[in-house]
């Protein structure tokens, strides 16, 4: 299909209503990648002023044999200064949801409730950005993101020249018919906008000498396809975007699927805010960004390494992430690609995980598929200093959680810092640490973890296996509960002023976490109340304490809870 481009110097943005809910435009169906209206799912929005509207609701059929047969998404625009949303999710079939064949997968935001009525599952949404997961238990072959973008993208400055790929009426493809499907970006160009439904098919680059920042946003959704024949010696060309040679660039909203090799690579202070990647095929990476960068409120599902940590100063915070069979979800260094310092990565969720690995001094490779990974290293010496992992709390089990890979040439890591960070359960492996295959000083790793929770226990030495001078320190003194994601936001939708909960403390702790029945609340008197709350504040449930808390009619998810009078709040995990 020929390319239609429109060059505005003041971009008009098309709306549908005033209304605070945005229904983005259908997107065109793609048979050439299995993308069509979703046969399973109807989702509809409403905040309080509105009457409920109708999402346009898609499903990608996978090119492989995968977990997920089909990934059912929705996307819309929400204002949250104009009052709660509520999400309505029922079947087309018809079939009734409830408590036994539905659920919230997402146990980290706050300003969330769920509820069901008249056969539909709703979930009231306070907070403005989510990436939330709906998944019928024990079906991981059918699950539905929703993500829940601002009612708006960033201002476009006065002035600017913008390229739009338009929407049109009813949605619209942009094919792209230069060399690899490439659209290259003229250097005049500020703002490439994408809008609500546009399918752009290709790739996005800038030219070698461009010479200012450029803004690529919007809520359409970019697809590569495959290349007829690899592309030799132009090795960027497989990536979806790639957007180099200054500083400043910025991508805001979009969808990007089957990305070739990256979705996003960026030159250094960049930004990248609500993007959405899934990606199927191997080697189908998320983002690579230079140094001084941030990522924020994300959702990542790729079959590879989710976010490359290959430059200094590198912000990640508030991204939500799926792991399929191949890659990492932190890719510390691979080969001669040196890992960045001062990095920090904080609000994470994992939502899922399909992958295992292996372990390189066992004759298995140096393949991780870990939370937090180093490949091998192919020169001496290789220095990580000051990066720091926290709030972090991953849901499924996981194959490992750290596995850093010096055996051949040594790596150093200074002051790697992993705090207030829990996995539900431990991980399938041990963790592999390896600084270098002799126990001398020329290379090492210094670890210190604080707050670390495998489960319902502290992780600790025998977690892990590790050569050479490994240095593995533990402080779980004081310990908090992670928090939730967008923590700086206010909760307008809460009840009640709840502190943040804690784990546990020298007069009082609670075991097990998580549980799916009873709870035992040790340094307690019998007969003392007992009050639990849901993520936002609201009193759910009020006992006298004997002996065991039974907590089994609670739906899973994270709740507070509170003993008597006290102020004091404990977090528990319902599974």
């Amino acid at each position: 299909m020929k390319k239609h481009l429109l060059i505005f110097t003041i971009l008009v943005t098309v709306f549908f209503s005033n209304a605070q809910t945005r229904i983005f435009r259908q997107l065109p169906s793609d048979n050439s990648i299995g993308f069509a209206p979703s046969e399973l799912y109807k989702v509809e929005v409403k905040t309080c002023s509105e009457s409920f509207k109708s999402v346009y609701t898609y499903g990608i059929t996978p090119n492989d044999e995968r977990v997920t047969k089909t990934e059912h998404i929705a996307m819309f625009g929400f204002k949250p200064e104009d009052g709660p949303l509520t999400i309505k999710i029922s079947l087309l079939n018809g079939n009734d949801l409830n408590s036994s064949n539905i659920e919230l997968v997402n146990k980290t935001y706050k300003g969330i409730t769920t509820s069901y009525n008249n056969g539909a599952f709703l979930i009231d949404v306070c907070q403005p950005i989510k990436q939330l997961m709906v998944r019928m238990p024990g079906n991981k072959a059918n699950p539905l993101m929703i993500h829940v973008d601002p009612y708006d993208n960033q201002d476009i400055p006065t002035g600017a020249k913008v390229v739009v790929f338009d929407g049109g009426t009813n949605g619209k493809i942009h094919e792209q018919i230069e060399q690899y499907d490439r659209y290259t970006v003229p250097n005049d160009v500020d703002v490439v906008v994408i809008e609500d439904g546009a399918l752009f098919k290709g790739t996005i680059h800038t030219k070698s000498n461009r010479s200012t920042p450029l803004t690529v946003q919007g809520n359409g959704m970019i697809i590569c396809r495959e290349l007829s024949k690899p592309a030799d010696n132009i090795k960027m060309e497989y990536n979806a975007m790639e957007i180099q040679n200054v500083k400043g660039h910025i991508v805001n909203g979009l969808t990007f699927v089957n990305g070739r090799h990256f979705a996003i690579r960026m030159s250094d202070n960049g930004h990248i805010q609500n993007v959405k990647i899934y990606g199927y095929r191997a080697n189908n990476d998320g983002i690579v960004a230079g140094k001084n960068s941030v990522i924020e409120n994300c959702f990542f599902k790729c079959n590879d390494d989710h976010i490359k940590l290959y430059n200094p100063n590198m912000h990640i915070r508030n991204c939500v992430m799926y792991e399929q069979e191949n890659g990492a979800l932190f890719q510390m260094a691979w080969n001669k690609i040196k890992p960045g310092d001062n990095c920090l990565i904080e609000n994470i969720e994992v939502l899922e995980w399909e992958a295992g690995c292996g372990d390189p001094d066992l004759g298995q490779g140096g393949i991780a598929r870990s939370f937090i990974n180093h490949r091998e290293s192919e020169e001496n010496g290789k220095i990580c200093a000051n990066t720091t992992f926290k709030n972090i709390y991953i849901q499924p089990q996981i194959a490992r959680f750290i596995c850093l890979n010096g055996l051949d040439h040594g790596i150093t890591y200074q002051n790697l810092t992993l705090e207030n960070i829990t996995l539900e359960q431990a991980p399938k492996g041990y963790n592999w640490i390896y600084a270098n295959k002799a126990d001398d000083n020329s290379t090492s790793i210094e670890i210190k973890f604080n707050n670390v929770r495998f489960g319902n226990r502290f992780i600790q030495q025998s977690d892990f296996k590790t050569k050479g001078t490994v240095n593995l320190s533990f402080d779980n003194n004081g310990e908090k509960y992670i928090g939730f994601l967008n923590p700086e936001e206010d909760n307008d939708c809460s009840c009640s002023g709840l502190s943040s909960p804690e784990i546990e403390n020298k007069e009082v702790s609670i075991f097990p976490v998580p549980t799916s029945d009873y709870l035992n609340v040790s340094g307690i008197e019998q007969g003392k109340k007992v009050t639990i709350y849901n993520q936002i504040g609201c009193k759910i449930l009020e006992k006298q304490y004997d002996r065991q808390l039974d907590i089994s009619a609670l739906k899973a998810g994270i709740y507070y809870l509170k003993i008597d009078n006290n102020n004091k709040a404990f977090y528990l995990i319902k599974k």
